[in-house]
């Protein structure tokens, strides 16, 4: 046997030995705790009227999205896909033990922001992180969570913890890196600013990139616009509300995107999940009714300042 073989076996050997222990570690050891860092001077605009129907509308549009189970409340689910192990969707009702009744202010906008629960351990990856969404908006969520409106009440749900899988695991250990915490105010964005007004909208609060770039494994949280296909779709996304279906490319190409729409196509689209044409989008995209005209403008306005992707969604979709 040659002296170049022998050293290839070697090296053969010492990967597969190194990939065995790295497996070995990812099963077996615990995963990371993290730092807490309470933020300081939260104030939650309880008993303001106005506040509270702003949370509910955001809270409508987002949370419920996941949260909701079928009695019409936010006391949470299983996860019906097994992608990352057995996860369960957390109960949001003010059960004092159940729900975030357990939590303070302080605690309970560490945890949405950053994706850290008060004991240091990570939420799963499947999570958005609300650390750009200003102030003023993340109180008036958490003063509609804290309400007495019926969604919220108080439900005695315990979940199971969860049990993540290898690949759940791993991506919790090395890619899913818990939000900074902010170190200072988190301002709105400018108001004569649309496209800044746009982004925040579909970046910050609701988080569109993630379904409508090309892979949840790749998308950037912490900076959206560095996700891989950033906004021109091809991502499989389903369970929840559907049937496993492909996202759309939401960049201004003339063929494959939404180059050839009007802002009222679109606003027909986010607001009514119906094409120009008139037939209904997938069940999975479900329709953000309470969308307000000047919002849609401005989430309009910022896809146009995407860069465009080239990716035939709906060819992708045809051959599922």
């Amino acid at each position: 046997m040659s002296k170049l073989i022998k050293i290839l076996l070697w090296v053969v050997g010492g990967v597969a030995v190194l990939m065995a222990l790295v497996a070995t570690y990812n099963t077996l050891a615990p995963l990371p705790v993290h730092e807490v860092r309470l933020p300081e001077n939260v104030t939650i605009p309880y008993g303001d009227s106005l506040a509270l129907a702003e949370g509910a509308r955001i809270v409508s549009m987002s949370c419920t999205l996941c949260h909701r189970n079928q009695d019409g409340n936010l006391a949470g689910r299983p996860l019906p896909e097994k992608d990352f192990g057995d996860v369960y969707i957390a109960n949001l009702t003010n059960h004092p033990e159940a729900g975030l009744g357990k939590y303070t202010d302080e605690e309970l906008v560490h945890i949405i922001r950053t994706g850290i629960r008060p004991n240091g351990s990570q939420l799963v990856p499947i999570m958005p992180q609300f650390f750009r969404m200003s102030d003023e908006d993340l109180y008036r969520v958490i003063a509609y969570l804290r309400s007495d409106a019926p969604m919220v009440q108080p439900v005695e749900k315990y979940w199971p913890d969860n049990k993540l899988n290898f690949i759940g695991k791993a991506l919790t250990r090395w890619v899913f890196k818990p939000a900074p915490m902010p170190t200072g105010p988190v301002a709105p964005p400018p108001s004569d600013d649309l496209v800044a007004q746009g982004e925040y909208l579909a970046n910050a609060v609701y988080s569109c990139y993630q379904c409508h770039s090309a892979s949840f494994e790749t998308n950037n949280d912490h900076e959206p616009s560095l996700s891989q296909g950033y906004y021109g779709g091809g991502n499989p996304v389903g369970g929840l509300a559907g049937a496993l279906t492909i996202s759309a490319n939401l960049t201004m190409h003339p063929e494959h995107g939404l180059g050839a729409w009007t802002v009222e196509d679109f606003g027909k689209a986010i607001r009514e999940a119906r094409r120009p044409d008139g037939r209904m989008l997938s069940p999975t995209m479900p329709p953000f009714t309470s969308l307000t005209d000047d919002e849609v403008a401005a989430i309009w306005a910022f896809l146009q300042t995407v860069p465009i992707q080239d990716n035939d969604a709906r060819a992708a979709l045809a051959q599922q």
